[in-house]
């Protein structure tokens, strides 16, 4: 009888000892499967406002740059990356000169139940070269849940969505929806300097999706210039935005629908 202890090692075809099974054990690549499955997905980057120290926008201090690869927040210096203002009240300070907040193409500004005021002719804006409705388009900003949002201007390829339950009011006349457009939702409130700077801008300003101001003809110089005013409350100088009629009679409809639904 073979003593197990000095069985012989099982070789395999070229003469190798051939690695015991154990029946008990899940295959490895299933282990590593199992543990990818079992780990965090990791966090998106992006600089959150924390307001540490004072309002002031530029101030490093200010900030939680931990998650991001970002370290200066400078005037016309270009963060690339994603940023969070939540719960927050922030100024963009009156700099010599005009000077902006500038945040890179394709990133995302959340303006999240916040206030964003220019003490100055201080603004925001997507870096150099960045144009609408030419590409490439600059940074989105969305402001949502009762925020307000007060720059002087808005520059190179802006992308700014206002839900209904928020405010955009620039606070200087000129060109303040510079190279830039605006979405608006219905119940956004929007103030310019002037009602007429609404035509000025009226192709870079949609309210769910409509284009507030049409122009067409041949003749650039002189266009055809259609304004969309069913799209407002009013036409002054401070507007809410309304719902096209159509969308308006669709939500009514569906509302009776389900009314009579509940009741059958």
């Amino acid at each position: 009888m073979i003593d197990p202890r000095h069985a012989p090692i099982p070789l395999d075809r070229v003469g190798q000892p051939v690695a015991e099974k154990n029946p008990k054990m899940k295959p490895f690549p299933s282990l590593l499967l199992a543990g990818a499955l079992l780990l965090p997905a990791a966090a998106p980057a992006a600089i959150v406002w924390t307001g540490a120290v004072d309002a002031d926008i530029f101030n490093e201090a200010n900030w939680d740059l931990s998650g991001s690869a970002v370290t200066v927040i400078d005037p016309n210096v270009t963060v690339n990356d994603d940023v969070v203002f939540q719960n927050a009240t922030v100024s963009i300070p009156d700099v010599a000169a005009q000077q902006r907040f500038e945040v890179g193409s394709g990133f995302v500004v959340t303006v999240d139940n916040s206030s964003i005021i220019a003490a100055g002719n201080d603004g925001i804006a997507g870096p150099p070269g960045a144009h609408f409705p030419n590409l490439p388009l600059g940074p989105t900003i969305n402001v949502v849940n009762g925020s307000q949002f007060e720059p002087f201007f808005i520059f190179q390829g802006t992308d700014l969505y206002v839900d209904g339950t928020s405010s955009i009011n620039f606070r200087g006349g000129g060109n303040p929806v510079n190279v830039s457009r605006i979405n608006l939702a219905a119940g956004a409130t929007m103030t310019l300097n002037t009602a007429a700077e609404f035509v000025e801008h009226g192709q870079e300003i949609f309210i769910e999706g409509q284009q507030y101001v049409i122009k067409s003809g041949p003749n650039d110089a002189s266009p055809v210039v259609t304004e969309n005013t069913h799209l407002w409350d009013n036409l002054g100088a401070t507007r809410v935005a309304v719902p096209e009629p159509g969308a308006a009679a669709l939500l009514g409809l569906a509302g009776l629908a389900l009314i009579f639904r509940r009741r059958k």
